[in-house]
């Protein structure tokens, strides 16, 4: 869980002058942006399925993990569609009618 915590803190704290550097290409710099931070949802969620679920160490990465969501969610990605059933949810980039 600290790897996942301490990658999600890197990808928050970019420095801008590593993004102006890459500037000529944006769209793979957001793609792997996009890549880490489902890489980290994806550790939490193994975190908090993982774990028995009353342990805190659960319940820890389960609060985080939805923290993840919410970040993603700001970055324009959805997760599954409203009548899906949760083991077929997956990430995709919103549609523009899409809620989050």
């Amino acid at each position: 869980m600290r790897r996942a915590l301490i990658s999600l803190l890197i990808i928050l704290a970019l420095p801008a002058a590593a993004l102006a550097q890459q500037a000529d290409r944006p769209q793979q710099v957001e793609r792997t942006r996009v890549l880490d931070v489902l890489s980290i949802y994806r550790d939490l969620n193994d975190m908090c399925r993982g774990y028995g679920g009353e342990d805190p160490r659960a319940m820890k990465a389960c609060n985080i993990r939805e923290k993840v969501a919410r970040l993603l969610n700001g970055m324009g990605w959805c997760t599954g569609n409203q009548n899906q059933n949760a083991a077929d949810l997956q990430w995709h980039k919103c549609a523009d009618h899409e809620l989050f």
